[in-house]
């Protein structure tokens, strides 16, 4: 297969990280972070549209979302060129769509996915392995269910200008139990309910001309590992906010409305490395 070019990530304002370091009040977050936060988990469905077996990871995910609702956030990162780049010929209608992004490739050569259907349950290795089957994310994300977050992570505020097809935003965090290490902040640019191709193994035909693909990685926001978010450690009270960040969606969008932003803050090194500590989604328009 013809390997295309990635799409080119849209022009983005690296945002910085600030610290306020006062005693959280009533106001400091949606959910009044100081006893508990429960830890959000972060599901990375890796597929491809001609993998025909990634339908049924992806149906798998949904039952999981529905038995955890709110507490797991699913994106669909299509990777690996033999099962997500456009199948030739170009033009004929058939699997011409390129979900593919530029993090997702280098997501994929950074934890060793070479075969779909995989995942990744909050980057947090399971069984020793961080790339996971689909017959064990359910245990993977049980094991994290119930934990409390070290941080409470929201977007203080998400506008935009359909005219010049700009969003607006800033991400905050309060440090509600003791974090050490550093650790960054990445936020993601979902598409929901796009119609394509896709093979299903289960389904007959199983090229389903008319699939659903939900969750899906349209572009980084703010780069691949995204910004510096945390450096050192960060002690409980403390408030940690982005700078306002101004962002074009990228051109690969095809309904704004069913776009989300979702961001996470991870650990950029040490035995943790890449594990994802908190997430948190929320839609383009209210």
């Amino acid at each position: 297969m013809n390997k295309l070019s990635t799409l080119l990530l849209s022009m983005f304002f690296l945002a910085g990280c600030d610290y306020v370091d006062e005693p959280l009040g009533e106001e400091d977050g949606p959910d009044n972070p100081g006893v508990v936060v429960p830890r959000r988990i972060l599901l990375e469905d890796c597929t491809g549209h001609t993998c025909n077996n990634c339908p049924e990871a992806a149906r798998i995910a949904e039952e999981m979302k529905e038995n955890l609702g709110d507490r797991l956030i699913i994106v669909a990162v299509h990777m690996v060129d033999g099962f997500a780049a456009p199948v030739p010929p170009l033009g004929d209608g058939e699997f011409d769509t390129d979900f593919r992004t530029a993090a997702g490739s280098e997501y994929e050569t950074t934890f060793g996915i070479g075969s779909l259907p995989k995942g990744m349950v909050s980057r947090k290795p399971f069984e020793n392995s961080i790339s996971l089957g689909r017959n064990k994310w359910n245990s993977a994300a049980g094991a994290l269910d119930g934990q409390e977050a070290a941080l409470d992570l929201w977007f203080d505020s998400i506008s935009y200008d359909q005219g010049t097809n700009t969003a607006t935003l800033k991400v905050k965090a309060a440090c509600v139990k003791p974090l050490s290490g550093n650790h960054s902040l990445t936020i993601y640019l979902l598409e929901d309910s796009i119609i394509a191709d896709q093979l299903d193994l289960d389904a007959e035909p199983d090229h389903v001309q008319e699939y659903l693909h939900r969750h899906v990685l349209r572009d980084n926001v703010n780069g691949t590992w995204g910004q510096n978010f945390v450096v050192g450690s960060a002690d409980v009270g403390d408030t940690l906010e982005t700078q306002v960040i101004s962002y074009t969606l990228a051109a690969n969008v095809l309904d704004h409305t069913h776009c989300s932003f979702v961001a996470y803050v991870y650990s950029t090194a040490g035995t943790d490395q890449y594990e994802v500590k908190q997430a948190v989604e929320a839609k383009l328009l209210p």
